[in-house]
């Protein structure tokens, strides 16, 4: 990754015409150097991913350069014939430029099955300054169905055999300190670990200094814009939220701040906006999301797609700034009982909110609730001989 390099990203990320958005992006780095372990096959044999002859299937995996949640990564050009991803054992990724970076993100699996483990990154700085981020490493296969990967495949090799759970490769981002140029980032150590890390590509972006003598403008660009299926506490029939995350991807220090209260609207010809989404500032090397909570437009049907501009307006409603050529989806109005539509629920904002979570993850229908060690209750108080149930109501009701 040269100085050139990262030029050529800020020319694309930099906001053209002085009042476009940039858009996020993010410059891979090349680790195939490292590549110590195969974990892809054809048809199980020649590799072995979780040191017990398990694979990943080749043919379903992405190839070259893959693009995930607006982060580039660099993948292999084939996969199962050679070393495709570095197991971490403390290896040192060197930057070939010491850069200001904004965010690292690293495309990984831990090898193990049940549980995750806290494996931590050193970034090291030019000024002679390290710094510890942690990163919670999750499995590339679970009976536990909630993590959801940014490579998901349906199925994976044991040995040869095949096994058809769900199996995944996860994006992982961490915002890096800006105010010093990085070097290099040492990798976590996890020969030792029970879930060994699996790192199959790494990439960063850069943050970046103004192109305007104006030194005191942020520097603004969208990282995301992410057609929801929750739905707001009030508002119209059919009513959604969009969440738009904005950044400012100056360095950590600089004066460029955002200041005062900015809306954010969005303008489409499937939807429109009911209710904009509001900020306050936005500083130096930080990020921001807002919900917007728009309706869809007359005779727009749900599962309509199109494109969507992002606005972003001053406290008088004059515009500051846009981006168009989001990509936009009107959910659909109804779940059905497929994993194509429930999997694209999403839990609403009272529920993130947490003020119900403690109750329910300790609830009667939760692991120590009224069954023995280990089983669910759900499943103990089903068993139809004995009645357990029957067997509980009578003294408890």
């Amino acid at each position: 990754m040269s100085q050139r390099v990262f030029a050529l990203v800020a020319s694309y990320l930099l906001p053209k015409g002085g009042s476009e958005l940039g858009v996020y992006s993010a410059v891979p780095l090349n680790i195939s150097s490292l590549f110590n372990n195969q974990a892809a096959s054809f048809n199980g044999s020649g590799a072995s991913f979780d040191r017990q002859g398990g694979s990943l299937p080749a043919h379903l995996l992405p190839t070259r350069s893959y693009n995930y949640d607006g982060i580039h990564y660099h993948l292999p050009e084939q996969w199962g014939y050679e070393h495709d991803n570095v197991i971490a054992l403390g290896q040192v990724v060197d930057m070939p430029t010491p850069a200001s970076v904004n965010a690292l993100h690293v495309l990984y699996a831990g090898d193990w099955i049940d549980g995750e483990t806290g494996d931590r990154f050193k970034l090291h700085f030019e000024d002679g300054s390290e710094e510890e981020v942690e990163m919670s490493s999750k499995n590339w296969w679970t009976l536990h169905w909630l993590n959801v990967g940014a490579i998901r495949i349906p199925y994976h090799f044991d040995n040869d055999k095949m096994n058809f759970n769900v199996t995944q490769i996860y994006s992982w981002s961490t915002p890096v300190r800006s105010d010093a140029r990085l070097t290099s980032i040492t990798l976590p150590s996890t020969r030792d670990s029970w879930n060994r890390v699996h790192i199959f590509a790494m990439s960063v972006t850069p943050s970046l200094l103004s192109p305007t003598p104006d030194a005191d403008k942020p520097l603004l660009i969208v990282r995301r814009v992410r057609f929801t299926t929750k739905r707001p506490s009030n508002g119209p029939a059919h009513a959604f939220i969009v969440e738009v995350a904005l950044a400012n991807l100056l360095p950590e220090g600089d004066d460029g701040w955002l200041l005062g209260k900015h809306t954010v609207l969005i303008d489409s010809s499937i939807v429109e906006t009911v209710t904009p989404g509001v900020l306050y500032r936005l500083l130096p090397s930080d990020e921001v999301r807002v919900e917007v909570v728009v309706k869809p437009k007359k005779n727009v049907q749900p599962g309509a797609t199109g494109t969507v501009a992002i606005q972003l307006r001053d406290k008088d409603s004059n515009m500051v700034s846009h981006s168009k050529g989001w990509a936009g989806k009107v959910p659909d109005a109804k779940w059905e009982a497929t994993e194509k539509s429930l999997s694209q629920h999403e839990a609403p904002n009272w529920w993130n909110d947490a003020k119900f979570g403690i109750f329910i993850h300790w609830g009667v229908y939760s692991v120590p609730a009224w069954a023995p060690p280990g089983v669910y209750a759900e499943w103990y108080l089903s068993v139809p001989s004995p009645n357990t149930l029957a067997f509980f109501l009578t003294p408890y009701g």
